[in-house]
């Protein structure tokens, strides 16, 4: 397991627009406005992100309509079938999400924030700084995930009350690309299926 390093509270959201596994741009500067803004960092196949995907569906179901957007954002797309745009999308509609999946190829979000292992959580308040960053729950491996560990954040940020630092995420290690670049991470999905 691989933990990723912190970064700091308060620290603003870098603006950032990446193809979702359903062949739409998606730009954070869409989101302005919102109470909170969640990115997670996620992929199909490690088995530490795969015990959060349904969980992760469930919680952005029930933030939605208290103003809590979320972005979900794969570092291995494209990398392996199991992380192409349709896979990516299998696995959207599986785990019930409603929330853009995004393609960050190059890596170059994930970077900018400092990300070395899936699944990561950053959640920015209204104001676009860094309120939360950690992991998902405290959960066993073999127990399914709840999320409490974000959960209490997203209330903590909803009341307005001073951010949390969470406890560090571990799961699998983000493989590197030798050369990334800002054109892979605008690369285009692949065509969403009819």
């Amino acid at each position: 397991m691989t933990t990723t390093e912190r970064l700091e509270l308060f620290a603003p959201l870098p603006d950032f627009r990446l193809p979702s596994a359903d062949g739409k741009a998606v730009d954070t500067k869409d989101y302005r406005g919102v109470d909170a803004l969640l990115v997670a960092f996620i992929d199909n196949a490690s088995p530490s992100c795969r015990r959060v995907h349904s969980a992760l569906g469930k919680l952005a179901w029930e933030y939605r309509r208290r103003g809590v957007a979320m972005l979900v954002v794969n570092l291995s797309a494209g990398r392996a079938s199991e992380e192409s745009a349709a896979a990516m999308r299998l696995t959207a509609r599986d785990a019930g999400w409603s929330m853009p999946y995004l393609m960050d190829r190059g890596q170059s979000v994930a970077r900018g924030l400092g990300v070395r292992c899936v699944p990561d959580f950053f959640v920015f308040d209204r104001d676009r700084r860094l309120a939360y960053h950690g992991r998902f729950d405290g959960t066993l491996p073999e127990d399914p995930a709840d999320g409490d560990d974000l959960r209490e954040a997203l209330e903590a940020i909803l009341a307005h009350e001073a951010p949390v630092l969470g406890r560090p995420s571990a799961g699998a290690p983000i493989p590197r690309p030798e050369k990334a670049t800002e054109t892979e991470s605008r690369e285009s999905p692949e065509p969403a299926a009819p």
